[in-house]
């Protein structure tokens, strides 16, 4: 059983936030990652589970507390509204470049939601997440995701 380490970054406003990092289990340092994002009323200990159950030992995790979710400040739920909280996970996506050393291209997105209708899906595109999966979530389906991906992990935006 992988160990979480805690952390925090700052975001865009200078805001710390709180978040989980798992790091891979083979002897060279992950050069891949996924990132974990809990639902609008939960924190990032409600995915922990996921870390294990996957068994990706050369795929480092993050999953981060969302402003006034879990450990990050906040009162309970509160964001400053939708495009704040895009900037804090194009925020969190740096961060992680930065003092993780994984590049940008090898970080995973996947929307993971009780919203499965195919408008949800094309918006979960549309912004740029690797994949929409509906809960509960098909480990085999993930799994099959997560492979597809090959060497570039990011959609490319049409200009």
């Amino acid at each position: 059983m992988r160990q979480a380490q805690e952390r925090e970054f700052h975001s865009f406003d200078q805001v710390p936030l709180f978040y989980r990092y798992w790091a891979g289990t083979t002897a060279t340092p992950a050069t891949r990652a996924i990132v974990l994002l809990h639902r609008g009323h939960e924190h990032s200990g409600r995915v922990t589970h996921l870390v294990d159950e996957l068994d990706l030992p050369d795929t480092a995790f993050f999953a981060w507390d969302a402003r006034g979710n879990g450990r990050s400040p906040g009162a309970r739920g509160d964001a400053p509204g939708f495009p704040a909280l895009v900037r804090d996970l194009d925020s969190f996506i740096a961060h992680i470049g930065a003092e993780h050393g994984i590049a940008v291209e090898d970080i995973v997105v996947i929307a993971l939601t009780g919203w499965g209708q195919e408008d949800d899906r094309r918006r979960s595109e549309e912004a740029g997440f690797n994949g929409h999966l509906v809960k509960p979530v098909d480990y085999d389906k993930l799994l099959d995701l997560l492979g597809s991906l090959g060497e570039s992990n990011v959609k490319e935006k049409s200009a």
